[in-house]
């Protein structure tokens, strides 16, 4: 009925076989004449079980890829440097990234406005750089979403050669680069807390003239936090530089008590040191 009406038609449909399978196939029909000019239908069929199968699979594995960019909220891009003008194409998640909707159009200029104000001018340098020579790049940038917050994520672009696609030997031509964008955002938020803390921690020790510090029981290494110095006056590394430091009178004590500590998991003494002439009493 299509082929009489529009004088063509391209569909595919299964065929039944003597056996069980039922292979797809690809059939053009064509509106024609005969020979004594009365319209007749003419086409050709072809087996198409091998494209459809490829074409599920590889409908699988960009479902998959999909799916596994929302669960590590990665989102993937290519910028393609063959067409004119060169196309941006994104995944779903890279949309959810910045919070629009997935037909919302895209180019280069337009992705790298997404970003913070005081990042976008590195971002620019770098993907220029990427299209240009060839040099891909691995950075963390913020980015502003389309309700207005801003979010950390980490950028990789990576370019793609004419030779290694087969289209050209030796051809370094930049085709293409391809990159993906990660939300690293609750990762840069620990990191910061972390900082504060240490920060705080370095206040409080600092006014109570205090330091921690750590033995490794099977090296014996001793490190110092913020250093060593701040207390004996000297940089100490090893129990044997420390033991000399304190007071005769308390250096076997402390020594056993340090020992004792590989057994029980803690220490606790107070004992006297004697720094530029001076004796000091330490709780420890």
């Amino acid at each position: 009925e299509t082929v009489l009406e529009s004088g063509h038609a391209v569909f595919e449909a299964p065929i039944l076989t003597s056996g069980d399978e039922s292979p797809y196939y690809e059939f053009v029909a064509v509106l024609v004449e005969d020979l004594e000019g009365e319209p007749c239908i003419a086409g050709i069929g072809r087996d198409v079980s091998d494209r459809r199968e490829r074409e599920r699979e590889l409908a699988r594995t960009s479902d998959l890829l999909q799916q596994a960019g929302r669960i590590a909220d990665i989102g993937g891009w290519e910028y393609d440097a063959t067409t004119d003008p060169p196309e941006m194409t994104w995944t779903d998640q890279l949309y959810r990234l910045h919070g629009l909707p997935l037909d919302t159009d895209i180019d280069a200029g337009t992705a790298v406005d997404l970003y913070h104000p005081d990042d976008r001018e590195r971002i620019r340098t770098l993907f220029g750089r990427a299209v240009e020579t060839g040099e891909g790049y691995d950075m963390e940038v913020r980015l502003q979403t389309a309700d207005g917050s801003e979010r950390w994520v980490r950028a990789i672009g990576e370019p793609v050669f004419a030779d290694d696609t087969g289209e050209g030997d030796d051809d370094r031509t930049v085709i293409s680069v391809r990159g993906s964008i990660q939300d690293i955002t609750d990762r840069k938020l620990r990191e910061r807390e972390l900082e504060e803390t240490r920060e705080r921690m370095e206040i409080a020790l600092e006014t109570t003239n205090t330091v921690v510090w750590d033995r490794e029981f099977e090296s014996g290494d001793l490190s110092y936090y913020p250093g060593s110095e701040t207390l004996y006056g000297t940089d100490i590394e090893t129990l044997d530089e420390f033991l000399p430091l304190v007071h005769p009178d308390d250096q076997s004590e402390v020594a056993a008590r340090i020992e004792s500590a590989t057994e029980t998991g803690t220490y606790e003494a107070e004992f006297r040191i004697i720094r530029d002439g001076e004796v000091r009493w330490m709780e420890a």
